[in-house]
């Protein structure tokens, strides 16, 4: 992506956050001289190119996923074109259309390079039981609630990234929460388009999945949005034909973030609470 080699697990997940960047590759967020938080224009270009890349009908087929020769194809330069041009339609003719407590994800970056990225979801029962066959650990991890067959391959949304440019570690990130697809996907932006710091790639304002009410797990009909984004921004965009959700309970994506500079220091972050309604306490 942009010169920076990503890799990421070959997940629902990994797979989506993969596609956007490749899609998104297609526009240059650099010439609006602002985060896209704070551009009508390059938030729209940001949620239509997630919607549209999380949209492809493979990514829901477990079958698919260890497909190699099929994954070529999805990932080839017309198809990405072909994704692209549906998101360009949408910007020039736009359509007006009991929880547990926490989830948290690790990023570990040693003094050598070697990096670890890895989230432990709230949808699972506890790590570390110690009980292994061969090495294959015996847990209960990984209770996702995606109704796979047994025999079958799970659906797994989990996303995260290491990112690798001239042969070293650039950064290794992963996010978690009902939003962790495109707050993935958006990390990544912040850090190679913008060239963020890890604490700035957390706390700037990001858009969510599509949004839900907490206590009703009924659609609200919008996407999560930071209610930073200035509301002229927001106006902008629901005349194009994307509605968002600012007040109540906003889940824009929590995660962690580790960048590994030229000198060897790393510079770390994890997203702020603010992203799932909390205060806001970052002031871009």
């Amino acid at each position: 992506y942009r010169g920076v080699d990503i890799y990421s697990p070959r997940t629902k997940g990994g797979l989506n956050a993969a596609l956007s960047l490749k899609v998104l590759e297609h526009a240059d967020l650099r010439k609006f001289k602002v985060h896209f938080s704070s551009s009508a224009d390059a938030l729209e270009i940001m949620t239509r190119v997630q919607n549209e890349a999380g949209a492809e009908p493979w990514l829901n087929d477990y079958t698919k996923l260890d497909d190699t020769k099929f994954l070529t194809s999805a990932f080839s330069q017309s198809q990405l074109d072909e994704i692209w041009s549906r998101v360009q339609k949408r910007l020039l003719s736009p359509i007006n259309t009991n929880p547990g407590t926490h989830s948290y994800h690790i990023v570990v970056v040693d003094s050598e390079g070697n990096a670890v990225t890895g989230t432990n979801t709230i949808e699972s029962f506890p790590w570390g039981k110690g009980i292994f066959v061969e090495g294959i650990p015996l847990t209960a991890a990984g209770m996702l609630p995606f109704g796979t067959k047994p025999g079958l391959r799970m659906q797994n949304p989990l996303s995260m990234q290491l990112g690798v440019k001239n042969n070293s570690l650039l950064f290794a990130s992963g996010a978690f929460s009902a939003s962790l697809i495109p707050a993935a996907f958006e990390f990544v932006v912040n850090i190679v388009d913008y060239g963020l710091s890890a604490a700035e790639t957390v706390a700037f304002p990001r858009f969510g999945d599509q949004a839900w009410d907490i206590y009703t797990q009924k659609p609200l009909g919008g996407v999560w949005l930071d209610r930073r984004v200035d509301k002229s921004i927001v106006d902008i965009l629901t005349k194009r034909g994307i509605s968002f959700v600012q007040q109540g309970y906003l889940d824009t994506g929590l995660g962690a973030v580790a960048i590994v500079h030229e000198d060897g220091h790393v510079d770390g972050a994890i997203a702020p609470l603010s992203s799932v309604g909390f205060t806001p306490g970052f002031n871009h």
